[in-house]
């Protein structure tokens, strides 16, 4: 087994430029709008093949309007092929954006765990592990959260949103987890 190199991004910094296919949209579409006047969480996850990440859908879907209430956009990715990205949006009716088609650049780009597929799993391309990013509206990573297993990586929406409304409230300049010892 062949280990690659790792690097991930830090609270504080500034959120990497992406190019992406979203689901329903024929042009490709920045991760994030650095003109955009909302925070956004981009949750990555391994794809539709995955029960955890299934759940965790469900679960966004669910909690879409508190993250609404709190102006903060939402889009999900994984490497899924646009078919069965499109598939898993329709079946599962979900109303937030999907992207699909993550490459490997883009994963080492994010500082994600990147796994490959194995018997048991239906995938035919590398694909990332879960991690979460929230950035804010000046393109700064305020929380972010990665896993290197199916089953970590997945934050609790409410907590995201109200250590968010905290930071507002606080005007805290705070990143955690941004310094070096």
């Amino acid at each position: 087994m062949t280990v690659l190199p790792h690097s991930s991004l830090q609270p504080g910094l500034p959120f990497p430029s992406l190019e992406i296919n979203v689901v329903g949209i024929e042009e490709t579409q920045p991760l994030f709008d650095a003109t955009s006047e909302r925070a956004k969480l981009i949750v990555v996850f391994r794809g539709a093949f995955c029960p955890f990440c299934r759940k965790t859908i469900e679960k966004l879907k669910e909690t879409l309007p508190l993250l609404q209430e709190a102006e903060i956009d939402l889009i999900a990715i994984s490497a899924d092929k646009q078919e069965v990205a499109e598939k898993h949006v329709q079946d599962n009716e979900i109303t937030f954006p999907v992207g699909y088609n993550l490459g490997v650049q883009e994963m080492k780009q994010l500082g994600v765990y990147v796994s490959a597929p194995t018997n048991y799993i239906e995938q035919e391309q590398l694909f990332s592990e879960p991690a979460w990013f929230l950035v804010l509206s000046n393109g700064l990573i305020k929380f972010l959260d990665y896993s290197s297993v199916p089953f970590g990586g997945r934050p609790d929406v409410e907590r995201v949103v109200q250590f968010y409304k905290w930071t507002l409230g606080n005007g805290s300049k705070v990143a955690w987890g941004a310094h070096a010892i």
